[in-house]
């Protein structure tokens, strides 16, 4: 055998007597190896889940915002129809009410005219004025 041959079998020998005294290290060295890679793996896990809840958060936020735009749309609207609303009420109150105070005022003319024209015949008159308010009258 040449030189070389004997050297490795002589190295390996050496090696494999350490290894005998030794081989809590080696157990060691194993786990250690182990425990990087599985942690190494656990970190690239939990980089990922960072980044992945961070794509949901901002996403969220988009549409909370979203959510917020359409809600203030939605708010200005019905104010403007409630204010649409107001408008179009105190128009028809002021419409009723001059019409109110324009029949008041035909009526006061008409019983002006009626108790004019029949000052001198009481019952024409009541029964005039009964007509003009819509008052039925019963005859006993």
């Amino acid at each position: 055998m040449s030189n070389f041959w004997l050297n490795v079998v002589t190295t390996l020998k050496i090696v494999w007597v350490w290894l005998k005294q030794h081989w809590s290290l080696l157990v060691f060295g194993v786990v250690a190896v182990a425990s990087g890679l599985l942690l190494k793996n656990r970190t690239d896990m939990l980089t990922a889940l960072l980044k992945q809840q961070e794509e949901t958060s901002k996403q969220h936020r988009q549409e909370v915002a979203e959510l917020q735009r359409i809600r203030d749309e939605e708010i200005r609207k019905r104010e403007q129809i409630e204010s649409q609303y107001r408008e179009t009420i105190a128009r028809i109150n002021r419409d009723h009410q001059a019409a109110v105070d324009q029949l008041t005022r035909d009526k006061q003319t008409e019983l002006r005219r009626i108790i004019g024209e029949t000052v001198n015949n009481p019952d024409a008159m009541a029964s005039r004025i009964n007509d003009l308010f819509g008052i039925p009258i019963y005859h006993p």
